[in-house]
């Protein structure tokens, strides 16, 4: 089936505008009007930035080094990524919207859709303002909200609307479908990339109106069912539903790239360790366990005077686990086996493959007493653990393995602001 059964649905899509920048700004108002970007891992390539940022001429993935004359010229304020401030703004955005929405999909970080259908009896575009104005206020996060009878037509009255400031940061496109498709270029299409795009232009295909004209035949043999999906959505067809539901994950990674090149197995194994409680803590946290084990280890690839080397192996585990000994005794012998000698590694990573859930872990009915006692045991690490770093106390380390300290080998941070939200120490102080 295409579609799916629907009584007059209403979508609607919230989106944060440029959300790494914008919470940069929110705990620094002086920042306001000036153009700010945030950047990658190891400070490398721009991945948010302000509007005013965008006035400049600033692209998404440009190498910070590329635009240093930039910097200079306009203060440009750069910052590190600062993923737990970012993810716990994140949180708040969305929780935001659980108060005012009685069903939403959260789609990424700083994007979710919303059920809108049993609010139809409101004044939409002034609900939905509330709300926008509301998250501002609460969070200092600009946002745009999209409505549309679909998903795909709320996305794309979501774009509309960032491209119209003049609308006040929300579209409703119900009764108006038509002119949202004629004046939208095909690529801001959701599902719709460059490959798809240019094909479409070479047939003169080059707004979304224009695509809804073609027929069925001609749509699912060039762009297949997924392509005859979209446009039945852009037509204002239903063929997705919201998906409130959290699916179990299969596969969890823990991977980071290194400030300054590792070349010794020993500082890799110490790093191991790092990787492998974070791991553990996640698999715990899900109630999940690994049935895989992975490792990859990789060279710079940007460097020409070296030769490149990647390459990884995976390890089944005897019992699915989610312990911290077991899973670095098995990572440790995978390191082991594709470490090569003088070579300088940029980056490591961990996998936790094919997880299943504590409910319907299968254990060896022999030896179902050390299972236990092996979960406890990795539960009260995880806890001491936990409690002694945030506590700001010594740091409880694997004496086998005393990791290497962060600040030799972790990815360069030199803009990183502070956590706001996260670290008691590093919360805004107001003076009055």
């Amino acid at each position: 089936m295409l579609s799916i059964p629907h009584k007059n649905k209403i979508f609607g899509l919230v989106d944060a505008n440029n959300f790494y920048a914008s919470c940069e700004i929110a705990f620094n108002p002086k920042l306001k009007s000036s153009p700010v970007v945030v950047l990658s891992n190891n400070d490398g390539c721009v991945i948010s930035r302000s509007p005013e940022a965008k006035q400049l001429g600033i692209k998404m993935g440009q190498p910070l080094f590329e635009i240093q004359d930039l910097v200079k010229k306009y203060n440009v304020k750069v910052f590190s990524s600062n993923f737990p401030l970012y993810a716990d703004m994140s949180y708040r955005f969305h929780e935001t919207l659980n108060l005012f929405f009685p069903k939403i999909e959260v789609y990424s970080v700083d994007e979710s859709f919303i059920d809108l259908t049993d609010l139809k009896k409101f004044d939409l575009t002034l609900y939905c303002t509330y709300v926008r104005n509301t998250i501002l206020q609460w969070l200092k996060i600009p946002s745009c909200i999209g409505i549309g009878k679909t998903k795909t037509l709320a996305k794309l009255a979501n774009k509309y609307a960032k491209l119209h400031p003049e609308l006040g940061g929300v579209y409703n496109s119900l009764g108006k479908e038509e002119e949202l498709l004629k004046n939208m270029p095909i690529e801001e299409v959701w599902g719709i990339g460059n490959k798809i795009s240019a094909f479409l232009k070479e047939k003169n295909i080059f707004t979304p109106y224009d695509l809804i004209q073609q027929n069925d035949y001609w749509i699912r043999k060039h762009l297949k069912i997924t392509g005859l999906r979209m446009v039945h959505e852009l037509r204002g067809i239903p063929c997705h539903e919201l998906e409130s539901y959290n699916p179990q994950k299969k596969n969890t990674v823990v991977s980071r790239s290194f400030g300054i090149a590792i070349t010794s197995i020993e500082d890799l194994e110490k790093i191991l360790m790092t990787f492998i409680e974070k791991l553990s803590e996640k698999l715990t946290k899900q109630k999940q366990y690994a049935t895989y084990i992975g490792v990859f280890i990789k060279s710079n690839p940007f460097n020409k005077k070296e030769p490149y080397y990647s390459n990884y192996q995976i390890k089944k585990l005897s019992t699915p686990s989610n312990s911290i000994r077991i899973l670095y005794h098995n990572a440790n012998i995978i390191l082991k086996n594709i470490y090569k000698q003088n070579i300088k590694y940029k980056k490591m990573g961990v996998m936790a493959l094919d997880l299943i859930s504590q409910s319907s872990l299968q254990r060896d009915l022999f030896d179902i007493n050390n299972y236990e006692k092996e979960e406890q045991r990795n539960e009260t690490i995880l806890k001491l653990m936990d409690y002694y770093n945030q506590s700001g106390k010594s740091k409880i380390q694997f004496a086998k393995n005393i990791q290497l300290p962060q600040n030799t080998w972790y990815p360069k941070q030199y803009h990183l602001s502070k956590r706001y939200t996260t670290d008691i120490n590093e919360i805004p102080i107001a003076y009055v």
